[in-house]
């Protein structure tokens, strides 16, 4: 049988679970990680599936009070729109704020007769304000 160089690999392609999972204990016992670790994905070269990858960190982790596995489901590209539209949402509260707090101001500084000139819905919009 003729083996072709791009059937070929450079390293194998998974190591078992147990040199894993001492590589990984190794290094969780260093202080950087004594208040908190975070992985992110569990796609590894190492292992054969996400889900052998999440059974590997579970017992490099050993016991632990608390271990938390949030799995986000969203790509870069919709993570950024979502900032953008909280972004927007943010910048368009404070604009209403900011109109506010104007109109506000504005009823500081009428005369009686600009305010007799008033339509009565602003009128009140105003008196409800104050």
């Amino acid at each position: 049988m003729e083996v072709k160089p791009e059937d070929v690999t450079p390293f194998p392609c998974a190591l078992p679970d147990d040199v894993v999972m001492e590589i990984l204990s190794s290094r969780l016992k260093w202080s950087d990680c004594q208040h908190g670790i975070v992985f992110d994905g569990l796609n590894c070269k190492w292992t054969g599936s996400e889900a052998q990858t999440s059974q590997v960190v579970l017992k490099a982790l050993g016991h632990r009070p608390y271990i938390y596995f949030v799995d986000l489901k969203i790509s870069q590209e919709e993570m950024i729109n979502k900032q953008e539209a909280i972004a927007a949402e943010s910048a368009q509260k404070a604009r209403e704020k900011r109109i506010a707090e104007e109109k506000e101001i504005e009823v500081d500084y009428l005369s009686e007769d600009e305010y007799d000139a008033l339509e009565e819905e602003h009128k009140a919009s105003m008196i409800r304000r104050l």
